[in-house]
């Protein structure tokens, strides 16, 4: 060691840490003062701080520009309530977009409507496209997308609480597809008809909860009897049905999601053994009460928004 340090010119040093330059993103939630920024660090070259300003750095966080239908990078339909939040629909079928009035095979994205100064004739329209939104399993958000894209990365760390009640404003059963009869007539104050409505649910927390508790047992009956007396061949058997009777069941939403009409929708669904309900009424306050879930913020909006001593919310 020492012959080499003679024949360096200089002694060794540890290489400098590079400082991390990249700036965090910011969004301020509406109910935040819109005139606060992110904190400035005082900078001599105020013509680069000006570029940024006027190009910043663009990130998938950063919440989109109000729409009415995107297309990228997923299909998403977008309903404003007059009452205040955001209703997000999540890759519409072609069977959905026809179900509220739009082109079931979309060229370009649509604008929204208008969205300040909206008079009484504009904000009734809304909310009737709003209503039928809802009866398809909309999820409502209070922030909009940026609060629906903090919530889908904590769903892969979902796990209930001690009360049962799920976390993050996560909904714990997925919608499917949801299918009216030809006789369930809705107008814009979801009057139905005599048809009835079929719909097909994936209850994806009990899944991840069943799993949870398996994996407690095990460790438990490991503790219990030692790894060399458990019954492994009993696992094994278990692992084989649970896979599948899991790749029956994503055979079940493929069929679902594939159905090209309302009509032949209610048929894959009656086959696939889906929900049934006799009214829309009957759907509208079960939907309403799991799945849109308008007004109820979420129980633990920490982890949605971390705040700062800005009073904002960085993603």
């Amino acid at each position: 060691m020492s012959f080499l340090t003679r024949l360096l010119p200089f002694p060794s040093q540890p290489a400098p840490r590079p400082q991390n330059t990249k700036p965090r993103i910011f969004y301020n939630p509406p109910d935040a003062d819109p005139d606060r920024g992110p904190p400035s660090s005082d900078s001599a070259d105020s013509e680069v701080d000006d570029l940024l300003a006027l190009f910043p750095r663009p990130s998938l966080t950063r919440p989109p520009p109000p729409m009415r239908l995107t297309l990228t990078p997923k299909p998403h339909v977008y309903g404003f309530p007059p009452s205040g939040g955001v209703l997000v629909l999540t890759t519409p079928a072609p069977a959905d977009l026809e179900f509220l009035g739009l082109p079931a095979i979309p060229a370009e994205e649509i604008p929204p409507p208008p969205l300040e100064k909206r008079g009484r004739e504009e904000e009734e329209e809304e909310e009737a496209f709003c209503e039928r939104m809802r009866l398809l399993g909309a999820q409502w958000w209070k922030e909009g997308e940026a609060e629906m894209r903090r919530a889908e990365r904590l769903r892969g760390r979902y796990r209930l609480d001690a009360d049962g009640l799920d976390l993050g404003g996560l909904r714990t059963v997925r919608i499917v597809a949801v299918g009216f009869e030809a006789g369930a007539i809705i107008s814009g104050a979801a009057e139905g008809g005599g048809g009835g409505v079929w719909v097909y649910r994936e209850r994806w927390g009990q899944r991840e909860e069943a799993k949870f508790r398996r994996r407690d047992e095990r460790r438990r009956e490991d503790d219990e009897l030692g790894r060399d007396a458990v019954d492994h061949e009993a696992r094994r058997r278990g692992r084989h049905a649970r896979r599948r009777e899991r790749r029956e069941e994503e055979r079940r939403i493929v069929r679902v999601a594939a159905a090209r009409t309302m009509e032949e929708r209610c048929r894959v669904i009656r086959e696939c053994e889906g929900e049934y309900f006799e009214s829309v009424e009957a759907w509208r306050k079960v939907v309403m009460e799991e799945h849109v879930r308008e007004g109820v913020l979420a129980p633990d909006r920490d982890r949605l928004f971390r705040k700062t001593y800005e009073d904002g919310y960085f993603l």
